[in-house]
């Protein structure tokens, strides 16, 4: 597979490529507000807001940072630490991937929880609108 792949189901959310998982193959965490956070990051890089865009997780001190070049290109880089605390950043891998693979995948992932909520699967109604306003603003980068 080409692309990364943000699996994003019953809680999981997860980068994966290959066989490299970043935080790690099973992390838990607030699904729903961290594919908020990722649309809203990937729609600043796509309208030249400040770069690096980070996209944290809700708990432990992860993150992914991502930049987009002239060529439309995603340099992405998986983080832990934060200097802002004092920790050291220790890039577990660097990956640079079209900005369209990205946008594609972020949206299925999207539409599928998009899709659990009309289902009733899943209750997530406070960023229910939030992460669907998102998804409509990443269709139209």
């Amino acid at each position: 597979m080409g692309a990364i792949l943000l699996r994003c189901l019953h809680s999981y959310s997860i980068y994966s490529f290959n066989n490299f998982y970043f935080p790690e193959k099973s992390w838990d965490d607030f699904v729903v507000r961290l594919l908020y956070w990722i649309t809203k990051a990937l729609i600043n890089l796509k309208f030249k807001e400040e770069q690096p865009q980070e996209m944290p997780f809700m708990e432990g001190c992860f993150k992914v940072s991502v930049y987009l070049d002239e060529q439309s290109k995603c340099k992405i880089d998986f983080v832990e630490g934060e200097k802002f605390f004092g920790d050291q950043e220790i890039i577990h891998k660097t990956m640079t991937i079209p900005f369209q693979d990205v946008k594609d995948e972020v949206k299925k992932a999207c539409e599928l929880l998009l899709k659990m909520k009309e289902t009733k699967e899943l209750d997530f109604e406070e960023d229910y609108e939030k992460l669907k306003e998102s998804y409509e603003m990443l269709c139209k980068c």
